[in-house]
């Protein structure tokens, strides 16, 4: 009757997935790359434009800019959205109106999504000026004139194809993976109950979570003069550093129309409340080992204190993020309110999480370099110090598979993007999905595993 019931879950849990992954359709093909292999045997700029008709007959807006050298043969590839409809090669530099006479040689030229290719014929062109083309195979080689010489591209047809082959292989992933959660929705369908009764038991004794967290924050400044400041002095000189490294001494461009500065500390707030949490909440148990031992404490709610002594310096950084948005400008809305939903997403994220590193960090105490190391890549591998936007197309969809991408963006769409989380639907469900499938699996090996902490501590 368990495995009936289990069955019946998983199969509801794959027609849940199945609807929300062709309701949604994340992955879709909203951008993609174009690839091209260019040689000129004089030394002259090329110009590259993408236009959103297939009309024009002059320069559109400029997408790439390069000088090549003579003889120079150079693989290009450009960042493309689905709206561009043609592009403009424009072999003179417009500036000096072409005065050139060049050979450029177009190879390998194709079109890319994260898992399709197509190949592009560059002798089927819309329009030429100033050129002579020769054709072999697929590629061209142009006799370039002193003149305005260009060819124009119409991509519609290659990109419906791009589209079509993209969106049958994204179908495929869409079942794969909810056939994989309902398998681990199986397996694990035993263990809800056990993940609920975790979280309620979190719930029902709160004062005691906060009454150790308030302990365990003051104890870590108790040898110190100025004891607690200290915890609120560091994120006060981290952002002073940013400030004068960024934008001071580099003069970073602003970023999404906001001065860089801003935009990073958008980003970094959330992480560095990840990353305290974790590293914490790992060593936990080996802290408060005299309380694991004890057989009537519930030692499943110390990896939360450790989360909730991480969270008062974080309300503190949220606090001079916003002072700084306000210094500069930018004023509070109701979009604001998000940072209390996505510091939750942190802490559960967090938790789940720290289930699996605190029960096996006992038995493995190297685990808890592991994690610290884990995190200063993790930081680099989150668009927090970069713009996604500056990834080729399927290095962004890798991205964002990051859990920690859906929290830090979401603490930029509530400070100044004005974008709603149930707006971004496919990204919140693949959140709460993979959060929900950590405290499942951490809860199970904590429970698991649970029995011989006394005996290794």
């Amino acid at each position: 009757m368990k495995i009936i019931k289990r069955l019946l879950v998983s199969l509801i849990v794959f027609a849940i997935c199945m609807c929300g992954f062709f309701t949604i359709k994340p992955g879709k093909l909203n951008e993609y790359s174009l690839k091209l292999n260019i040689k000129y045997s004089q030394m002259e700029e090329m110009h590259l434009y993408y236009n959103t008709d297939t009309n024009t007959t002059f320069y559109g807006t400029q997408e790439v800019a390069a000088i090549f050298g003579e003889g120079e043969k150079r693989d290009i590839e450009i960042p493309m959205k689905e709206e561009y409809k043609s592009i403009q090669l424009a072999f003179n530099n417009p500036e000096n109106g072409g005065q050139i006479e060049n050979r450029v040689k177009l190879s390998d030229a194709k079109i890319k999504s994260l898992f399709c290719t197509l190949s592009l014929d560059l002798s089927k062109y819309e329009r030429a000026n100033g050129v002579d083309i020769e054709k072999k195979g697929n590629d061209i080689t142009v006799d370039v004139q002193p003149d305005k010489s260009y060819i124009l591209y119409d991509l519609t047809s290659a990109v419906e194809d791009l589209k079509t082959k993209n969106g049958n292989v994204m179908n495929i992933i869409y079942i794969i993976v909810s056939v994989l959660v309902a398998l681990i929705v199986f397996r694990l369908a035993g263990k809800v109950k056990l993940m609920l009764s975790w979280l309620r038991d979190i719930i029902s004794n709160r004062r005691l979570i906060f009454e150790l967290s308030k302990s365990d924050f003051k104890m870590r400044y108790a040898g110190s003069n100025l004891g607690v400041v200290w915890a609120f002095v560091q994120p006060i000189v981290t952002v002073i550093i940013y400030v004068f490294v960024f934008q001071v001494g580099f003069k970073s461009v602003p970023v999404e129309n906001v001065p860089y500065v801003l935009w990073l500390v958008a980003g970094i707030v959330p992480w560095f409340f990840l990353s305290e949490a974790l590293m914490n909440a790992t060593n936990s148990l080996l802290e408060y080992s005299y309380l694991v031992k004890k057989v009537v404490f519930k030692i499943n709610i110390l990896p939360m204190v450790k989360i909730m002594s991480a969270l008062y310096v974080h309300l503190f950084f949220v606090v001079i993020a916003i002072s700084m948005y306000l210094i500069n400008g930018i004023p509070l809305t109701i979009y604001a309110v998000q940072i209390v939903y996505y510091s939750l997403c942190t802490t559960m994220l967090v938790l789940g999480l720290a289930y699996i590193t605190s029960s096996i960090v006992i038995f493995f105490r190297d685990l808890s370099q592991i994690v610290n190391i884990m995190l200063q890549f993790g930081m680099w591998l989150t668009p927090i110090m970069y713009s996604i936007g500056i990834l080729p197309p399927k290095f962004r969809a890798i991205m964002k598979l990051n859990p920690m991408f859906y929290v830090t963006d979401g603490y930029r769409d509530a400070l100044y993007n004005k974008v709603w989380f149930f707006e971004k639907t496919g990204q919140t469900m693949y959140f709460w999905v993979l959060a929900v499938l950590l405290l499942l699996v951490g809860s199970t090996v904590f429970k698991k595993l649970e029995k011989h902490f006394a005996d290794v501590l």
